[in-house]
């Protein structure tokens, strides 16, 4: 019998690199430690990182304003974090904590300015910039109530016996958000409850990466069915179509579990 094994987005860890080729996957279970995919079971994260060279006081700064963000100190973060933009300015990282810190501001319109800052320095994906976009811009013209990105987010930090509670409530306020569905879907574990959940999410329209995220556990759904054809297919045409590294990378390391 196939293991069920459900890949979850990366929040965490570097998620864009700038070259493919370098790019690297990393893949964890829930307490953390290192596995390989094909040994893996239920929940695994991800990390896709690359050998973008920083410069050694930007890093400082960098490390230096995410504790001063973690301790609620978003002024000094900011300040920090936009010195560390200046030394060096073909790194995203700075920029994406920039928009992430004001939207714990609540101030999303410098947010999604940011955003798409991060978005046009790594046109093929960074962390979850393309999600953070595609979300706020809906927030902007009423297509969602404001605060869902917020609410999103805060699943990131939520203990694994509150999520399902946190994305039911999300999806009470906004019942058409693929993210929220695919995070639901992530946490169920009835399989064919899961799919119907993936196939309810992708029939929205959903960003990139959360596209990537359903299609690459929908392959992996259909390979413990017995479909593994299928679910090959799914994982060339991610590798042919997507627009994102992070896809690209994990649907070749899917595949050669195969």
């Amino acid at each position: 019998m196939h293991k069920v094994v459900a890949l979850v987005v990366c929040l965490l860890a570097g998620c864009g690199a700038r070259e493919e080729k370098d790019a690297r996957v990393t893949f964890r279970a829930e307490d953390g430690a290192e596995v390989n995919l094909a040994d893996a079971d239920g929940k695994v994260s991800y990390e896709v990182t690359g050998k973008q060279k920083v410069p050694k006081e930007a890093a400082v700064l960098h490390a230096e304003a995410r504790e001063e963000g973690s301790a609620g100190r978003y002024e000094s973060a900011i300040q920090l974090l936009e010195r560390a933009a200046k030394l060096a300015p073909d790194w995203a990282y700075p920029v994406y904590d920039l928009a992430y810190t004001y939207v714990l501001q609540d101030d999303l319109r410098v947010a999604l300015a940011k955003y798409r800052q991060v978005d046009a320095m790594e046109s093929e994906g960074f962390f979850i910039t393309k999600t953070a976009i595609w979300t706020l811009e809906r927030e902007e013209s009423g297509a969602l109530p404001v605060g869902t990105y917020s609410a999103y987010l805060a699943l990131e930090l939520a203990a694994e016996d509150e999520k399902k509670q946190l994305v039911t409530a999300l999806l009470e306020k906004a019942p058409t958000y693929p993210p929220a569905i695919k995070d639901l879907a992530l946490i169920t574990a009835d399989p064919g409850e899961k799919m119907n959940l993936i196939d309810r999410a992708l029939a929205l329209n959903p960003d990139a990466e959360t596209y990537g995220i359903l299609m690459l556990n929908r392959a992996m759904l259909r390979n413990t069915q017995n479909r593994t054809d299928e679910a090959r297919a799914i994982l060339q045409g991610l590798l042919d179509r997507t627009n994102t590294i992070g896809t690209r990378t994990l649907a070749q390391e899917v595949l050669e579990t195969m």
